[in-house]
Protein backbone atom coordinates (compact mmCIF):
# COMPACT_ATOMS: atom_id res chain seq x y z
CA UNK A 1 0.00 0.00 0.00
CA UNK A 2 1.90 3.11 -1.01
CA UNK A 3 1.37 6.17 1.22
CA UNK A 4 1.91 9.90 1.17
CA UNK A 5 2.14 11.42 4.52
CA UNK A 6 1.88 15.42 4.64
CA UNK A 7 3.45 17.36 7.12
CA UNK A 8 2.35 20.88 7.55
CA UNK A 9 4.58 22.70 9.66
CA UNK A 10 7.26 21.52 12.55
CA UNK A 11 4.58 21.08 15.08
CA UNK A 12 3.31 17.35 13.52
CA UNK A 13 7.19 16.82 13.14
CA UNK A 14 7.54 17.07 17.10
CA UNK A 15 3.94 15.85 18.23
CA UNK A 16 3.55 12.98 15.63
CA UNK A 17 6.72 12.23 13.74
CA UNK A 18 9.08 12.31 17.18
CA UNK A 19 5.71 11.19 18.91
CA UNK A 20 6.21 7.99 17.30
CA UNK A 21 2.75 8.12 15.18
CA UNK A 22 4.58 6.53 12.08
CA UNK A 23 6.98 4.22 13.38
CA UNK A 24 5.04 1.02 11.84
CA UNK A 25 4.96 2.82 8.35
CA UNK A 26 8.21 2.87 8.20
CA UNK A 27 8.54 0.84 4.70
CA UNK A 28 9.33 1.42 1.43
CA UNK A 29 6.21 2.36 0.42
CA UNK A 30 5.31 5.34 2.99
CA UNK A 31 6.73 9.15 0.79
CA UNK A 32 7.10 11.91 2.79
CA UNK A 33 6.24 15.48 1.71
CA UNK A 34 5.75 18.71 3.96
CA UNK A 35 5.44 22.46 3.78
CA UNK A 36 8.13 24.80 4.42
CA UNK A 37 9.90 23.19 7.90
CA UNK A 38 12.70 24.68 10.30
CA UNK A 39 14.00 21.70 10.87
CA UNK A 40 13.43 19.18 8.42
CA UNK A 41 16.24 16.45 8.84
CA UNK A 42 13.60 14.64 10.60
CA UNK A 43 11.57 13.54 7.59
CA UNK A 44 15.11 13.66 5.13
CA UNK A 45 16.25 11.06 7.76
CA UNK A 46 13.09 8.51 7.49
CA UNK A 47 13.92 8.10 3.25
CA UNK A 48 11.52 8.61 0.46
CA UNK A 49 10.77 12.32 1.35
CA UNK A 50 9.87 14.61 -1.25
CA UNK A 51 10.46 18.46 -0.07
CA UNK A 52 8.78 20.89 1.40
CA UNK A 53 5.47 22.38 -0.90
CA UNK A 54 5.72 25.91 -1.30
CA UNK A 55 2.64 27.60 -0.54
CA UNK A 56 2.50 31.34 -1.41
CA UNK A 57 0.93 34.07 0.39
CA UNK A 58 -2.00 34.66 -1.44
CA UNK A 59 -2.65 30.75 -1.22
CA UNK A 60 -2.22 31.23 2.63
CA UNK A 61 -4.91 34.53 2.32
CA UNK A 62 -7.34 33.18 0.67
CA UNK A 63 -7.58 29.82 3.14
CA UNK A 64 -7.47 32.18 5.63
CA UNK A 65 -10.35 33.93 4.39
CA UNK A 66 -12.14 30.96 3.58
CA UNK A 67 -11.86 29.45 7.11
CA UNK A 68 -12.70 32.48 9.15
CA UNK A 69 -15.89 32.53 6.62
CA UNK A 70 -16.88 28.88 7.70
CA UNK A 71 -15.63 29.21 11.33
CA UNK A 72 -18.10 32.30 11.62
CA UNK A 73 -21.27 30.13 10.32
CA UNK A 74 -20.00 27.10 12.71
CA UNK A 75 -20.94 29.85 15.93
CA UNK A 76 -24.72 28.49 15.84
CA UNK A 77 -22.79 24.66 16.46
CA UNK A 78 -19.64 25.94 18.32
CA UNK A 79 -19.79 28.08 21.63
CA UNK A 80 -16.22 28.64 20.55
CA UNK A 81 -16.85 29.81 17.67
CA UNK A 82 -19.12 32.12 19.02
CA UNK A 83 -16.71 33.68 21.38
CA UNK A 84 -13.97 33.87 18.84
CA UNK A 85 -16.37 35.93 16.91
CA UNK A 86 -17.60 37.77 19.76
CA UNK A 87 -13.73 38.95 20.23
CA UNK A 88 -13.75 40.59 17.17
CA UNK A 89 -14.85 44.56 16.89
CA UNK A 90 -18.08 45.64 16.38
CA UNK A 91 -17.76 46.66 13.25
CA UNK A 92 -15.63 43.65 12.09
CA UNK A 93 -18.17 41.23 13.47
CA UNK A 94 -20.87 42.61 11.28
CA UNK A 95 -19.17 42.36 8.39
CA UNK A 96 -17.88 38.80 9.25
CA UNK A 97 -21.59 37.63 9.93
CA UNK A 98 -22.70 39.11 6.86
CA UNK A 99 -19.96 37.32 4.67
CA UNK A 100 -20.96 34.11 6.36
CA UNK A 101 -24.37 34.19 5.46
CA UNK A 102 -25.56 31.08 3.35
CA UNK A 103 -25.31 31.90 0.19
CA UNK A 104 -22.45 34.88 0.28
CA UNK A 105 -20.29 32.87 1.87
CA UNK A 106 -20.66 29.58 -0.81
CA UNK A 107 -19.98 32.36 -3.62
CA UNK A 108 -16.91 33.73 -1.58
CA UNK A 109 -15.40 30.26 -0.95
CA UNK A 110 -16.26 29.12 -4.79
CA UNK A 111 -14.18 31.97 -5.95
CA UNK A 112 -11.62 31.48 -3.58
CA UNK A 113 -11.47 28.11 -4.83
CA UNK A 114 -11.81 28.73 -8.55
CA UNK A 115 -9.19 31.08 -8.34
CA UNK A 116 -6.85 29.42 -6.39
CA UNK A 117 -6.37 25.98 -7.82
CA UNK A 118 -5.01 22.87 -5.91
CA UNK A 119 -1.30 23.57 -5.54
CA UNK A 120 -0.45 21.82 -8.88
CA UNK A 121 3.39 21.51 -7.24
CA UNK A 122 1.43 18.92 -4.42
CA UNK A 123 -1.09 17.63 -7.18
CA UNK A 124 1.89 16.43 -9.68
CA UNK A 125 3.76 14.71 -7.18
CA UNK A 126 0.64 13.07 -5.86
CA UNK A 127 0.16 11.88 -9.83
CA UNK A 128 3.54 10.61 -10.57
CA UNK A 129 3.22 8.44 -6.83
CA UNK A 130 -0.38 7.60 -7.30
CA UNK A 131 -0.89 6.70 -3.38
CA UNK A 132 -3.29 4.43 -2.34
CA UNK A 133 -3.92 6.85 0.22
CA UNK A 134 -2.50 10.51 1.85
CA UNK A 135 -2.35 10.73 5.58
CA UNK A 136 -2.32 14.73 6.57
CA UNK A 137 -1.92 15.64 10.47
CA UNK A 138 -4.11 18.82 11.12
CA UNK A 139 -4.85 20.81 14.02
CA UNK A 140 -7.43 22.54 11.07
CA UNK A 141 -5.87 25.62 9.70
CA UNK A 142 -2.74 24.17 7.33
CA UNK A 143 -3.24 25.12 3.78
CA UNK A 144 -0.85 22.00 2.94
CA UNK A 145 -3.67 20.02 4.26
CA UNK A 146 -6.51 22.11 2.49
CA UNK A 147 -5.08 21.09 -0.87
CA UNK A 148 -4.16 17.43 0.20
CA UNK A 149 -7.78 17.16 0.20
CA UNK A 150 -8.65 18.72 -2.66
CA UNK A 151 -5.97 17.15 -4.65
CA UNK A 152 -6.90 13.91 -3.20
CA UNK A 153 -10.89 14.67 -3.99
CA UNK A 154 -9.49 15.62 -7.90
CA UNK A 155 -7.01 12.42 -8.38
CA UNK A 156 -9.44 9.64 -6.29
CA UNK A 157 -6.88 9.60 -3.65
CA UNK A 158 -8.56 9.29 -0.51
CA UNK A 159 -7.21 11.01 2.58
CA UNK A 160 -7.09 10.54 6.00
CA UNK A 161 -6.47 13.63 8.58
CA UNK A 162 -5.66 13.30 11.29
CA UNK A 163 -6.57 15.63 13.93
CA UNK A 164 -3.95 15.78 16.50
CA UNK A 165 -4.92 17.80 19.37
CA UNK A 166 -8.24 17.09 21.74
CA UNK A 167 -9.55 20.96 20.53
CA UNK A 168 -9.10 21.40 17.36
CA UNK A 169 -12.36 20.56 15.81
CA UNK A 170 -14.11 22.67 18.42
CA UNK A 171 -11.70 25.53 17.95
CA UNK A 172 -9.94 25.94 15.04
CA UNK A 173 -11.05 23.45 12.05
CA UNK A 174 -12.28 24.58 9.04
CA UNK A 175 -12.68 22.41 5.99
CA UNK A 176 -13.58 23.72 2.53
CA UNK A 177 -13.61 20.40 1.10
CA UNK A 178 -14.14 17.61 2.95
CA UNK A 179 -11.82 15.00 3.68
CA UNK A 180 -12.72 11.22 3.51
CA UNK A 181 -11.46 10.27 6.95
CA UNK A 182 -10.56 11.95 10.26
CA UNK A 183 -8.69 9.87 13.29
CA UNK A 184 -9.16 12.06 16.37
CA UNK A 185 -8.21 11.88 20.18
CA UNK A 186 -10.84 10.75 21.60
CA UNK A 187 -14.72 10.29 21.57
CA UNK A 188 -15.52 14.20 21.95
CA UNK A 189 -14.11 15.06 18.78
CA UNK A 190 -16.28 12.23 17.14
CA UNK A 191 -19.45 14.35 18.41
CA UNK A 192 -17.65 17.28 17.25
CA UNK A 193 -16.75 16.08 13.80
CA UNK A 194 -20.56 15.64 12.71
CA UNK A 195 -22.32 18.19 15.06
CA UNK A 196 -19.18 21.06 14.03
CA UNK A 197 -18.52 19.82 11.00
CA UNK A 198 -21.11 17.29 9.29
CA UNK A 199 -18.77 14.34 9.17
CA UNK A 200 -20.34 11.40 10.27
CA UNK A 201 -19.33 8.96 12.58
CA UNK A 202 -18.50 6.12 10.21
CA UNK A 203 -15.98 8.23 8.95
CA UNK A 204 -14.17 9.16 12.37
CA UNK A 205 -11.90 6.96 13.70
CA UNK A 206 -10.78 7.18 17.64
CA UNK A 207 -6.58 6.93 17.47
CA UNK A 208 -5.83 8.75 20.23
CA UNK A 209 -2.91 11.10 20.82
CA UNK A 210 0.32 9.75 20.30
CA UNK A 211 2.10 12.73 22.42
CA UNK A 212 0.09 12.09 24.88
CA UNK A 213 -0.24 8.13 24.89
CA UNK A 214 3.63 7.89 25.77
CA UNK A 215 3.27 9.13 29.21
CA UNK A 216 0.98 6.43 30.50
CA UNK A 217 3.56 3.29 29.43
CA UNK A 218 5.97 6.45 32.14
CA UNK A 219 7.18 3.59 35.11
CA UNK A 220 6.22 6.65 37.91
CA UNK A 221 9.65 7.10 40.43
CA UNK A 222 11.73 6.61 37.43
CA UNK A 223 12.68 9.65 36.92
CA UNK A 224 14.96 12.63 38.78
CA UNK A 225 13.95 15.93 39.74
CA UNK A 226 15.58 18.20 36.74
CA UNK A 227 16.08 21.34 39.61
CA UNK A 228 17.47 20.85 43.03
CA UNK A 229 14.86 22.59 44.77
CA UNK A 230 11.53 22.20 45.28
CA UNK A 231 9.02 24.31 42.73
CA UNK A 232 5.74 25.12 41.35
CA UNK A 233 5.60 24.43 37.47
CA UNK A 234 3.71 27.31 35.98
CA UNK A 235 2.75 26.17 31.94
CA UNK A 236 2.22 29.28 30.10
CA UNK A 237 -0.58 29.21 27.12
CA UNK A 238 -1.37 30.27 23.76
CA UNK A 239 -3.45 32.51 24.76
CA UNK A 240 -2.91 36.35 25.41
CA UNK A 241 -2.94 35.57 29.18
CA UNK A 242 -1.06 37.84 31.47
CA UNK A 243 1.43 35.75 33.06
CA UNK A 244 3.70 38.55 34.23
CA UNK A 245 0.86 39.99 36.32
CA UNK A 246 0.00 36.34 37.70
CA UNK A 247 3.94 35.62 38.68
CA UNK A 248 4.43 38.62 39.98
CA UNK A 249 1.63 37.12 42.45
CA UNK A 250 2.95 33.94 43.26
CA UNK A 251 6.19 35.75 43.53
CA UNK A 252 4.77 38.32 46.51
CA UNK A 253 2.64 35.53 48.09
CA UNK A 254 5.78 32.95 48.61
CA UNK A 255 8.06 35.58 50.00
CA UNK A 256 5.13 37.02 52.29
CA UNK A 257 5.11 33.33 53.57
CA UNK A 258 8.68 32.77 53.38
CA UNK A 259 8.14 29.44 51.85
CA UNK A 260 10.80 26.83 50.49
CA UNK A 261 9.42 26.87 47.02
CA UNK A 262 10.19 28.04 43.48
CA UNK A 263 8.09 28.57 40.75
CA UNK A 264 9.65 27.23 37.13
CA UNK A 265 8.01 29.32 34.41
CA UNK A 266 7.80 27.76 31.10
CA UNK A 267 6.27 29.95 28.23
CA UNK A 268 3.97 28.20 25.84
CA UNK A 269 6.27 27.74 22.76
CA UNK A 270 4.12 29.46 20.26
CA UNK A 271 2.16 32.49 22.16
CA UNK A 272 0.09 34.68 20.45
CA UNK A 273 0.62 38.58 20.75
CA UNK A 274 0.03 39.80 24.21
CA UNK A 275 -2.60 42.38 24.57
CA UNK A 276 -0.08 43.73 27.46
CA UNK A 277 3.85 43.20 27.69
CA UNK A 278 4.48 40.69 30.23
CA UNK A 279 8.08 39.64 29.25
CA UNK A 280 9.48 37.77 32.19
CA UNK A 281 12.94 39.17 33.70
CA UNK A 282 14.17 36.63 35.96
CA UNK A 283 16.82 39.14 37.56
CA UNK A 284 14.34 40.79 38.64
CA UNK A 285 12.51 38.21 40.57
CA UNK A 286 13.57 36.12 43.67
CA UNK A 287 11.40 32.63 43.27
CA UNK A 288 10.88 32.70 40.04
CA UNK A 289 12.97 30.53 37.09
CA UNK A 290 12.62 30.18 33.56
CA UNK A 291 12.54 26.33 32.76
CA UNK A 292 16.35 26.09 31.17
CA UNK A 293 15.12 24.03 28.63
CA UNK A 294 13.19 26.68 26.39
CA UNK A 295 14.85 29.49 27.96
CA UNK A 296 17.31 30.41 24.88
CA UNK A 297 13.93 29.99 22.62
CA UNK A 298 12.09 32.28 24.59
CA UNK A 299 14.16 34.83 25.21
CA UNK A 300 15.45 35.51 21.76
CA UNK A 301 11.88 35.24 20.61
CA UNK A 302 10.41 38.16 22.91
CA UNK A 303 14.01 39.99 21.87
CA UNK A 304 13.23 39.60 18.08
CA UNK A 305 9.50 40.53 18.82
CA UNK A 306 8.76 38.52 15.45
CA UNK A 307 8.06 35.65 17.35
CA UNK A 308 11.08 33.73 15.51
CA UNK A 309 14.01 32.16 17.38
CA UNK A 310 17.27 30.09 16.28
CA UNK A 311 16.66 27.34 18.40
CA UNK A 312 14.01 25.16 18.22
CA UNK A 313 11.13 26.70 20.10
CA UNK A 314 8.94 22.77 20.67
CA UNK A 315 11.69 20.71 22.68
CA UNK A 316 11.71 17.26 23.00
CA UNK A 317 8.71 15.61 24.62
CA UNK A 318 10.92 13.28 26.88
CA UNK A 319 11.94 16.23 29.32
CA UNK A 320 8.66 16.26 30.63
CA UNK A 321 7.73 13.20 32.88
CA UNK A 322 10.52 14.22 34.66
CA UNK A 323 9.42 18.24 34.86
CA UNK A 324 5.84 17.30 36.06
CA UNK A 325 6.55 14.27 38.17
CA UNK A 326 8.27 16.22 40.56
CA UNK A 327 6.83 19.54 40.48
CA UNK A 328 4.70 19.88 43.70
CA UNK A 329 1.68 21.24 41.55
CA UNK A 330 0.67 23.18 38.33
CA UNK A 331 -0.55 26.48 37.55
CA UNK A 332 -1.42 26.65 34.60
CA UNK A 333 -3.98 29.13 32.32
CA UNK A 334 -5.72 27.13 29.46
CA UNK A 335 -3.59 24.39 28.02
CA UNK A 336 -2.92 21.21 26.99
CA UNK A 337 -0.77 20.93 29.58
CA UNK A 338 -3.43 20.62 31.87
CA UNK A 339 -4.43 17.26 30.61
CA UNK A 340 -0.41 16.35 31.23
CA UNK A 341 -0.81 17.42 34.54
CA UNK A 342 -3.48 14.94 35.70
CA UNK A 343 -2.25 12.07 33.49
CA UNK A 344 1.23 12.69 36.02
CA UNK A 345 -1.23 13.14 38.81
CA UNK A 346 0.08 16.47 39.95
CA UNK A 347 -2.56 19.08 41.27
Amino acid sequence: MRKLIAIANDDYVRNLVHAGAFDDLQDDDTWWVSGRLRWPEALAERGNYLGAVEQGSARRSAYSDVRRLLFASYRFRSRTARIKLNQQSPRRRRRTKLRAVPGIRHWIVARHLREIPANPQLRKQVQDLNPDLIVAPSGGADPLVIDAVRVGRELGVPVLVVIYNWDNLSSKAAFPVKPDYLGVVGRQSVDHAWRIHRIPEERVGLLGGPYIDHYFRHEPGSTVSPFPFRYVLFAGCYLPFDELSALERLEAEIERRNLDLKVVYRPHPNRRDRRTPDFVDESKFEHVVIDPQVREAYLQTSERGDGKSTVPQLPALDYYPALLEHAEFVVCPLSTMIIESAIFERR
